[in-house]
């Protein structure tokens, strides 16, 4: 596993005094959040870790839509993360902004609801940002056109990637 592209086995903590907590470890106390972790946010208070190829133990067949929120003891899903036209799909970056945390990367759907390669989620559901990032070709995005990452100015949202459009705006 990987965050940042550097290699990681596991998500931890580091408080201010230097004491690391693991969490989530596969020692059969809690589930191991498994994957190539990519990014890391807290949105209200809670941890939420995403990338790709990311999967749950105990979700059935471990599928969770490359993103997961940990509760205090455990990783869980976040109401369907996000799926591509031919998989998966993944995420690259989070950030918050105005109350929402916003997703980026390549897929085509955010807990069920169209998207292309941006979302928001309000702690409860997803909802599209604008007409999403990359042009549709036939309901699939080329996988040339992901984004890759963000930063917060203020209250826009810089967002840096392979994309022709943003919205209706060429880019």
């Amino acid at each position: 596993e990987t965050f940042g592209g550097v290699f990681a086995s596991c998500v931890g903590t580091v408080d201010s005094e230097g004491n690391v907590t693991i969490l989530g470890r596969d020692d059969g106390d809690s589930p191991l959040l498994t994957g190539i972790v990519q990014a890391v946010e807290v949105y209200n208070g809670e941890l939420y870790a995403a990338g790709s190829e990311l999967r749950l133990p105990q979700v059935g067949s471990g599928f969770i839509g490359n993103i997961a929120k940990w509760t205090g003891s455990d990783w869980v899903p976040v109401a369907g993360g996000v799926q591509g036209a031919l998989g998966p799909g993944f995420i690259r970056d989070m950030k918050v902004l105005d109350g929402e945390l916003i997703v980026s990367g390549f897929f085509n759907t955010a807990g069920g609801v169209p998207a292309r390669n941006i979302a928001a989620w309000n702690g409860t559901s997803w909802r599209a940002l604008d007409g999403g990032l990359g042009q549709p070709t036939n309901g699939v995005s080329p996988i040339l056109e992901a984004a890759a990452t963000m930063a917060v100015d203020g209250d826009e949202l810089v967002v840096v990637g392979s994309f022709l459009t943003a919205g209706s705006q060429s880019s």
